[in-house]
């Protein structure tokens, strides 16, 4: 009996060690495939599913600026205005550089508006004029004007002239008035080629208890409105440069 127990369970143990062996083994080989087909791709597509390299990082450009161009850099500078506006009261001229009297009524209002406009004004007494002989007629023509804008180097000259004359003279309670009527005209030439960019007048009367203080007081009103007129004509001027071409 015990040997037909013993038997029996040799035979049993052959029989499952032969069932285990006879088992499929599965590889990881095929497990991968199992998945692939899984997720409906096909074998030749796994390679091409793999992450494709980064791309390497851009290279920035780290070569210094070139130092800009001169000739840009002078043609991007504001263009500068120098002013020449003697004055005359009845038959005596005045200017601040070459007369003994220094009366520059009109030269100083002209050259205070072009600066409140925000336009860059030569200071004459820091420069050099060609002389003109005393010819005051000289003083106040083109030809002075570019002579004297071309040494300044300026691009624009404000030339001109401003008179004032006694227009009449009377008595009120017992006081002599003076009545002067001014006059100034007044052109901004470009002193490249003589071209006048602009030309303002202005007129007006005053009084006074003397011929001279009636003329100063004229022309002292009159430069108010020749000075308004002429920035405007001179920022549209350094507007008109700056605008691209």
């Amino acid at each position: 009996m015990n040997r037909w127990i013993v038997t029996v369970c040799l035979v049993c143990g052959w029989m499952m060690h032969s069932a285990r062996a006879e088992e499929p083994v599965v590889t990881e080989t095929e497990i991968g495939l199992a998945e692939v087909v899984e997720v409906g791709l096909l074998p030749e597509q796994v390679e091409q599913a793999a992450p494709a390299e980064q791309s390497p990082e851009t290279i920035i450009d780290e070569t210094p600026a070139t130092d800009a161009d001169p000739e840009a850099v002078e043609a991007s500078k504001p263009p500068t205005f120098a002013v020449i506006l003697p004055e005359r009261i009845d038959h005596d001229w005045y200017w601040f550089l070459y007369t003994d009297t220094a009366q520059h009524i009109v030269q100083s209002a002209v050259e205070k508006a072009l600066i409140r406009a925000g336009v860059e004004v030569i200071d004459l007494n820091t420069a050099t004029l060609p002389s003109f002989g005393n010819n005051w007629e000289r003083l106040v023509s083109n030809a002075f004007a570019l002579e004297a804008g071309k040494q300044l180097k300026a691009d624009y000259v404000v030339t001109g002239q401003a008179t004032a004359v006694k227009a009449s003279q009377g008595v009120a309670y017992g006081v002599t008035v003076y009545r002067s009527q001014a006059e100034i005209t007044a052109k901004i030439v470009r002193v490249s080629d003589g071209k006048i960019i602009a030309i303002e007048d202005a007129s007006i009367q005053e009084g006074g208890q003397s011929a001279q203080a009636a003329g100063q007081a004229a022309l002292k009103k009159a430069s108010g409105q020749i000075g308004g007129k002429i920035a405007r004509a001179a920022r549209g001027i350094v507007n008109d440069d700056a605008a691209p071409q």
